[in-house]
């Protein structure tokens, strides 16, 4: 009885937290748009601001060690092999969808301003580096600890984070491959116990993004650019192809991870 008491108190607290944290970013968003800052400054405020702030804010109020929800672990060679080629895998499937969308610019072009740069070195550190340390230290740090807490299992937890994370990015195709991403980087958080794992590969995802962008011209958005029948094709059938090694990976990641830890 006291168990369940317990569950139904962790499941009410995760409810206030999404909610506040859902309060949190549109409040915040809505004042550093007010502040007419550069894109680059309204970048770095934003991801430091709104994500940051709201870690910092929970550790305060909750009274948490950033160890507790932020934990950094030792990690194997093969477990860093995993996430590397995992990530790789999944890429295909992003460019697939990328390809999918041009015919829709108008969906599109929702995508975050601070993409749109001259410097690649810019672009990758409001596209890749704020990013994928802040978003991960709120998403797969403090409200994935909330939804462990409420004694989920880790498919539960990992399709509850990764709807989570794809609907603050509103976009519509953001929302399916970032939903995508927040699921896979879920298992690897919870697996190897380090937080540094979603964080690289979050950073490796979006850096070959923005390479992407940039190469192509930061104006590549445009119907036209890309034949919508072979290049379709084309990744859709490399999509199809890489999918397969991810699965398999994926697989090998979680029962080398049950292996491992069994052992302990």
């Amino acid at each position: 009885m006291l168990e369940e008491s317990k569950k139904i108190e962790a499941k009410g607290q995760l409810v206030t937290t999404i909610i506040m944290c859902f309060i949190w970013i549109i409040s915040v968003s809505v004042l550093i748009n007010a502040l007419n800052l550069s894109v680059f400054l309204q970048a770095i405020v934003h991801f430091t601001a709104i994500f940051g702030g709201l870690v910092i804010i929970y550790k305060l109020v909750c009274k948490k060690k950033f160890s507790d929800f932020v934990p950094i672990n030792h990690m194997s060679v093969k477990n860093w092999l995993f996430v590397f080629l995992n990530t790789l895998f999944a890429l295909p499937a992003i460019y697939f969808l990328m390809i999918l969308f041009f015919s829709r610019p108008d969906i599109f072009l929702w995508i975050e301003a601070p993409l749109y740069m001259d410097s690649l070195l810019m672009m990758i550190v409001t596209g890749s580096i704020f990013p994928s340390v802040f978003e991960e230290l709120l998403f797969r740090g403090v409200i994935l600890y909330e939804i462990k807490n409420t004694g989920m299992s880790i498919k539960k937890a990992a399709l509850i984070n990764g709807f989570i994370f794809g609907v603050i990015h509103i976009n519509p195709i953001q929302i399916i491959f970032a939903t995508f991403f927040g699921i896979v980087w879920v298992y690897f958080m919870l697996y190897t116990k380090n937080i540094l794992a979603p964080i690289i590969s979050h950073f490796l995802v979006n850096t070959l993004l923005t390479i992407s962008f940039y190469i192509f011209d930061v104006n590549f958005i445009n119907p036209y650019f890309f034949n919508p029948t072979t290049d379709l094709a084309i990744f859709g059938a490399v999509a199809l192809v890489c999918i397969i090694p991810f699965t398999i990976l994926m697989k090998k990641f979680i029962i080398y991870n049950k292996n491992q830890n069994s052992l302990n």
